[in-house]
């Protein structure tokens, strides 16, 4: 395919080295010159210095002959209007990182009369990956698909589970839950298994379900973990509040901290049923006061990776 990257920070580094690995015909969009020539240096792709948005520096970067943009600045609007430029210059099909929740709510109704094919929200898809590992505490990852009617789930077959020594053909006769494994990983290796491959410690095991199949099949296999209650959060990034949006709206008791106070103002504003605390986070003193010592689940969110690990 030939695709466009309008923006390289983090992430569009990330999918710049996925998508050559995959030896896709990639050109890259930024206003950093010393960072354009870097990477195509270093994967050998095409390279346009300039405003992502700007319909002449699309068309030098020959968008009108491209399957895919994708526009991954820091701003929403830019991201939002270098689509609807794309489409205008010829793209076959566009992708905007939108991460304001305002705005996510209101392009899912007008993202085709806006020329986007595709919405994308790095700091939710974080917070949702976050929320299934608080909801789902004995799942190691989860997939939501049908609207949340249907999950594709990764379990370690922990010891002392019922799964272990087990074949397939004599879990489907002990179990009355219905679900279907697709895959086992196990010392890096991928199987496909079929009605006589035999459970082992430690084995990933990947199977989907419906959420009522899942929890039966959970609780007979001894894998079922005590749900958590309550949750902290330290520092009050889009990501923190994406993840206290949903904590609170399944009746978590979710406290905030937060050291701006602006910004923790604003977080009190916008999420009414969790408790935001102005405050210093990295401060024990602080942590402890705030009931720390009652929490099933700590989450550090700030936006520095060094205080996170703190």
């Amino acid at each position: 395919m030939k695709i466009v990257i309008i923006g390289l920070g983090t992430i569009g580094e990330t999918i710049l080295r996925a998508l050559t690995a995959e030896h896709h015909t990639v050109t890259i969009i930024d206003e950093d010159k010393e960072k354009i020539e870097e990477l195509i240096e270093r994967y050998d792709v095409y390279g346009v210095v300039g405003n992502g948005a700007c319909m002449d520096i699309q068309r030098e970067a020959s968008v009108k002959d491209t399957d895919l943009v994708i526009a991954l600045t820091d701003s929403d609007e830019l991201n939002i209007f270098a689509c609807m430029v794309a489409r205008k210059v010829g793209a076959k099909n566009t992708i905007a990182r939108v991460r304001n929740p305002d705005y996510s709510r209101q392009i899912a109704e007008m993202k085709e009369d806006l020329g986007i094919s595709m919405l994308v929200n790095p700091e939710k898809d974080t917070a949702n990956e976050i929320f299934n590992l608080i909801n789902l505490p004995s799942i190691v990852n989860a997939e939501h698909f049908a609207k949340g009617k249907v999950l594709l789930v990764e379990i370690v077959a922990e010891k002392g589970c019922s799964l272990v020594g087990e074949t397939l053909i004599s879990l489907g006769k002990k179990l009355s839950s219905k679900v279907l494994i697709c895959a086992v990983q196990r010392k890096g290796e991928v199987f496909i298994p079929s009605g006589n491959f035999v459970i082992e410690e430690g084995d990933k095991i990947h199977l989907t379900a419906d959420a009522h199949g899942l929890g039966e099949f959970l609780s007979e296999t001894k894998l079922f973990k005590s749900p958590l209650k309550n949750v902290m959060i330290v520092g009050g990034s889009k990501i923190a509040l994406y993840l206290a949006e949903q904590l609170s709206q399944k009746k978590y008791k979710v406290k905030l901290l937060e050291n701006n106070k602006q910004t923790a103002e604003m977080l009190a504003e916008a999420l009414p049923r969790v408790t935001v605390v102005y405050g210093n986070g990295m401060r024990h003193d602080v942590l402890i006061e705030e009931g720390l010592e009652g929490m099933d689940a700590f989450v550090s969110l700030t936006n520095i990776d060094e205080e996170n690990m703190v």
